[in-house]
């Protein structure tokens, strides 16, 4: 194989069965990723004192949200899936510095986190307790 650039190319080989004499293609063998496809997506209402449910994001195709919590009180944070029945269901929440699941997928700590949202319809947010300040949360969904 010959290097031409920054390219790997096979020499001179047939493009197809039907083209055995074409003998001056070339063939490119290599792959090129276009890297993910990420929309920046606020979970919270800046600093929210109350509790209650975050704007519900629309799922896609997207595979993952990625996400950092943090606020001056004391806070439970829960992140909802919704299905096609439109209820609301508590997912698993990865803490990605603890590198463990949050226990009863309760957020009460300031952090960084990450949800598997594959095969849902929307996802969102639920503040279920806050008090002495206030809570925040944003990140990303990742395709």
């Amino acid at each position: 194989m010959a290097k031409r650039g920054f390219l790997n190319v096979a020499d001179t080989v047939p493009t197809a069965a039907r083209d055995i004499a074409d003998t001056t293609s070339t063939v490119v063998t290599d792959i090129v990723s276009k890297g993910a496809d990420v929309k920046k997506v606020s979970l919270i209402s800046l600093d929210k004192t109350t509790t209650g449910r975050g704007t519900a994001i629309t799922v896609g195709m997207n595979k993952t949200l990625r996400f950092e919590i943090w606020g001056t009180g004391t806070y439970t944070v829960q992140i909802e899936g919704l299905g096609d029945s439109n209820t609301p269901r508590a997912l698993p929440v990865w803490d990605i510095a603890g590198k463990t699941f949050v226990a009863s997928n309760n957020i009460t700590a300031a952090g960084f986190y990450e949800v598997d949202i594959q095969g849902f319809t929307k996802v969102q947010s639920n503040v279920t307790a806050v008090s002495g300040g206030n809570v925040n949360g944003s990140g990303v969904v990742i395709a």
